[in-house]
């Protein structure tokens, strides 16, 4: 009876392995053939396109930059009387500001956490070293890439055959290590088109042309919407976004913008342009200016001190920025308001801010330490305006309020909001008058002052560019306006 149990146990083992050995390799052939399908897809895409490329340009109208107000902006601001008497004007006691939450201090990142990617050049390949916000880059890349120049005089086919090499070459490898680079270093959509231009412009040696295509390729390869215009022999790159992007031409085709984008603030002077309809299979993704962490590029850090009077106490708050936050925001596109409301600060400056304030801000009412805030952003810095600084509009992220030394209407309102968010944990929203921008917050108990709703709640009117301006004030230029709001999302 042992003897026919090993036997028939013996015999059964025999029979699963062989099963498993059949199986094993049914699923790899199963595999290759997934795989060499895969490849005939991806072969049978590029193919297409290319055909649909050498046929199917057409000449587009452009539309000028759009503006979101025309309103100028005043070149001074007014100042209302401090009455040093009156802290809070509240028909019943207003709530404290009991605790104000810290976040953890910023882990010091070493140098090996900014030197990681240091990939080596094999056989038919390059290195290539370039610099990224001031930290160096190290990538590799096939040989072949670099010597793909369209001719001229530029048309639809000599970006066609463009296409059609890159697709001949090791694409995917030069690809997954921007994947690498954009994850470890944080970078929205934008960033990584910046990253992808500073290495088509290093490849081509600052060739504009053949850099705009080599970033439409790599975009287009990674899924987002976005294509190539020529007009002139000049080649543009065309993206379209989640968000409106001001200030600069687009056509509009299939219910959508394409903006023509550059990446140092370049005035386009362009009327028409020629281009295609249609899509690359796939490639669907719109590009997000959204900034739900700022970029970790490099450790450089920076200090400042800012000084503000609050009813004749002075205060000093010294901060910590990331310079390399402050340089990726220098020529961020123009968008809508809500992006830079809803931003997020470095964790070096978002910390020495909040502990800054957590002693100055605990133990006060919500009306007093708003007003409090207000003073700070009110008076820690010099007004001007962007076409007097920057001679073009640039809204500031709060992270730049911080920086640089002037600041108008807007930035501050921004930087107000966050602080509201962070420190009194209150709700707030923009208010944009013509010209103008300012904030309401949504106190725990009423507050007389000048208001406004929004969803069917009172907000009090906070007015961060109205200097000596408590909570309630509006300047008298906008009592009788009605603005638009500006929703910030709820933390």
């Amino acid at each position: 009876m042992q003897k026919t149990t090993i036997f028939f146990n013996s015999l059964m083992f025999l029979l699963f392995s062989v099963s498993f050995s059949y199986a094993q390799q049914d699923y790899q052939k199963w595999l290759e053939d997934q795989q060499k399908q895969f490849q005939e897809f991806k072969d049978a895409r590029d193919k297409a396109f290319v055909e649909f490329l050498k046929k199917e340009w057409q000449a587009f109208q452009l539309f000028q930059g759009m503006v979101p107000d025309k309103t100028p902006k005043p070149a001074e601001i007014p100042k209302t009387a401090l009455n040093d008497n009156i802290k809070e004007i509240t028909p019943v006691p207003a709530n404290v500001i009991t605790e104000v939450r810290i976040p953890k201090a910023p882990l010091q990142k070493t140098a090996e956490f900014f030197d990681w990617f240091k990939p080596t050049a094999k056989p038919k390949q390059e290195e290539l070293k370039f610099s990224f916000f001031d930290r160096e880059i190290q990538l590799v890349y096939e040989s072949k890439i670099k010597n793909i120049m369209p001719k001229k005089p530029i048309d639809g086919e000599q970006i066609s055959n463009f296409w059609a090499e890159m697709s001949s070459t090791d694409y995917e490898n030069l690809l997954d290590q921007t994947k690498q680079l954009q994850q470890k270093m944080k970078l929205n959509d934008w960033g990584y088109c910046l990253l992808l231009q500073r290495i088509g412009s290093n490849i081509y040696q600052q060739r504009e042309n053949e850099t705009n295509i080599f970033v439409w390729y790599l975009l287009t390869k990674s899924g987002y919407d976005s294509k190539v215009g020529y007009d002139k022999n000049q080649v543009y790159l065309l993206l379209t976004a989640r968000n409106i992007i001001y200030g600069v031409p687009f056509f509009e085709t299939n219910q959508k913008k394409y903006y023509l984008i550059t990446f140092e603030q370049e005035k386009i002077n362009a009327n028409q342009l020629y281009t295609y309809e249609g899509n690359y299979p796939r490639a669907d993704e719109l590009i997000s200016l959204n900034v739900d962490n700022v970029p970790v590029i490099n450790q450089f850090v920076e200090a400042r001190e800012l000084k503000f009077d609050y009813f004749g106490e002075a205060h000093k708050i010294k901060l910590k920025i990331k310079k390399d936050v402050i340089n990726f925001f220098e020529n961020y596109p123009q968008t809508d308001y809500e992006i830079y409301f809803n931003a997020s600060l470095s964790e070096e400056a978002n910390y020495s801010l909040l502990t800054q304030f957590k002693p100055i801000i605990e133990g006060k009412t919500e009306v007093e330490a708003a007003n409090i805030l207000l003073r700070f952003v009110q008076l820690a810095f010099e007004y001007q305006t962007d076409e007097a600084q920057f001679n073009r509009e640039k809204i500031f992220f709060a992270e730049e309020t911080l920086f640089y030394p002037f600041s108008d209407c807007e930035d501050r309102s921004i930087l107000f909001a966050y602080l509201v968010r962070e420190l009194l944990g209150l709700k707030v929203i923009g208010l944009d008058y013509p010209g103008h921008i300012a904030t309401a917050v949504k106190f725990s108990t009423p507050v007389t002052g000048k208001t406004v709703t929004h969803n069917g709640e009172k907000y009090l009117i906070c007015d961060p560019t109205y200097i000596n301006a408590n909570v309630g004030q509006s300047m008298p230029k906008f009592q009788q306006e009605t603005p638009a709001i500006i929703s910030l999302d709820v933390k």
